[in-house]
């Protein structure tokens, strides 16, 4: 049975239209593990990306502004609400808000490479 150390819960923001997946970029609220808070993660040089992280504020489930203003350039200004919540105690399971399965790999953990090539594919269940 997975320890506690091992329970994590994720929210990842995007745009209706995912336009921050489509740039490579993730918006998340993590809480537990080691790096529990807030994560944009934005590309970088190369096959590199740039990670900025914010601790969680008690009580609020937005994003906090700090982020949204790196965020929202790459979604043309839309509103960013949750996409996808990914649960682990061992192992993964994601499910999208938006009534969307997800293949077994997550296009959040994929390389850039395997994300261009998935993001057309038809998706199925983990």
């Amino acid at each position: 049975m997975a320890g506690e150390s091992d329970v994590l819960d994720a929210v990842y923001y995007d745009s209706d239209n995912l336009s921050l997946l489509s740039h490579g970029i993730t918006l998340r609220r993590r809480e537990g593990g080691g790096d529990q808070g807030w994560h944009l993660k934005l590309p970088g040089s190369d096959d590199s990306r740039t990670e900025l992280q914010l601790p969680l504020a008690d009580g609020t489930a937005a994003p906090p502004p700090e982020l949204l203003r790196h965020a929202r350039v790459y979604a043309g200004g839309a509103e960013l609400s949750p996409w996808l919540t990914c649960a682990r105690t061992g192992s993964a399971h994601c499910r999208s808000t938006r009534g969307a399965a997800l293949w077994p790999r997550s296009p959040l953990t994929a390389s850039p490479r395997e994300r261009s090539t998935r993001r057309s594919r038809p998706t199925a269940d983990p």
